[in-house]
């Protein structure tokens, strides 16, 4: 089996958790570089993981000529010019998402990796979950018939002070919309299809300040959105990251049909995850458990875990490289959520409906 050399550009914890852990255990994945500002750190990661080279330079990365596949998980302002990049180097391309800082960006990342024909992905997390993946399947099997309503919810408390966050920097990404909400819009795609308008309400509650502890301009840190979609149903999402939740997240998922509902719950933390998916179709009683096959995984494992078994996520991603298929969701998808998140940020700027397509 020929093996595929990824370069690795970023060294956050979930650099180190999320694609690094699980590609070091990836047959056919052979982890040659790695990059990052802070060269000491960079360094300590290599080491872990067997990395045998460090960069300080993304550019001088792609200019080495050593890689096949560029994973970028950097802040979101940092993506589109280290996807350009890596893509002008003629390599195939993993992005974090949001995929770009507006869906301008996003737009000449789909059409240069088209060009380049080059693998390309974006790591829309949460739609790899066992049950998320069975939901699917089960909407798309016809249990709830024709899809009428959704709500998408995802909570967590990971900003509910004044502590500096990038994310929450309106000079360098959109916010909760475009963290969260991002994540929430590509399962009501998945789910739902494809979006017509959007009705958006963006609020930066909490004070920001920067690492000197001077007031930042802050981006939005509550937002609820409301979705209508191209086959005449309406999808809700909600997000935040400062309800409190003990450290944790809850992600809510419910979907209504003409024939049935489906809903699940999910909360995680460092200690472990807890699901509650239940079912209902016309003519029975009452909402039942719904059991998820285990040839979804195991519902309750952490997503480390699930990332660094089954063919998801990074792994997935090396999987359409070798067997030369289209990587899932793609640069294609990105461009469709980046163009909602700024439909959002523009009704929440005119105070009306928008169009993704007017953005």
């Amino acid at each position: 089996m020929s093996r595929i050399r990824v370069g690795v550009i970023g060294t956050s914890w979930w650099s180190e958790n999320m694609y690094l852990a699980s590609l070091a255990r990836h047959p056919a994945a052979q982890l040659v570089a790695l990059c990052g500002r802070n060269q000491q750190h960079a360094r300590e990661v290599a080491r872990t993981y067997g990395i045998p080279r460090v960069f300080a330079d993304h550019q001088e990365l792609m200019r080495d000529g050593t890689l096949d596949a560029a994973i970028i998980c950097t802040p979101d302002d940092l993506h589109f010019p280290m996807t350009m990049c890596a893509l002008d180097a003629g390599v195939h391309v993993l992005c974090e998402k949001p995929l770009a800082s507006n869906s301008t960006e996003a737009a000449q990342m789909y059409l240069k990796a088209q060009e380049r024909q080059v693998r390309h992905m974006v790591l829309f997390t949460w739609r790899w979950l066992p049950h998320i993946r069975y939901l699917n399947d089960l909407v798309r099997g016809g249990y709830i018939g024709r899809p009428l309503q959704a709500q998408f919810a995802f909570q967590g408390d990971y900003a509910a002070s004044d502590q500096y966050m990038w994310r929450f920097d309106a000079r360098r990404a959109n916010g909760i919309v475009g963290d969260l909400g991002s994540h929430m819009i590509d399962l009501a795609l998945l789910l739902m299809g494809d979006v017509r308008e959007v009705d958006a309400r963006l609020d930066a509650v909490m004070p920001r300040n920067d690492p000197d502890g001077k007031p930042v301009p802050p981006a939005n840190d509550t937002a609820s959105l409301i979705l209508g979609m191209e086959g005449g149903a309406q999808a809700t999402v909600q997000v935040s990251a400062i309800t409190a939740m003990g450290g944790g997240m809850r992600l809510q998922t419910t979907l209504a049909g003409s024939e049935g509902t489906i809903e699940a719950t999910y909360t995680f933390n460092g200690q472990g995850s807890v699901l509650m998916f239940r079912g209902v179709r016309q003519g029975d009683p009452a909402l039942r458990t719904l059991e998820v096959p285990k040839s979804y995984g195991d519902p309750q494992a952490s997503i480390f875990e699930l990332f660094a078994e089954q063919s998801v996520g990074p792994r997935a991603f090396i999987d359409a490289i070798l067997q030369y298929q289209k990587a899932e969701p793609g640069f294609d998808v990105g461009l469709k959520v980046q163009r909602i998140i700024d439909a959002a940020l523009k009704s929440q700027a005119t105070g009306r409906r928008v169009r993704p397509s007017e953005v």
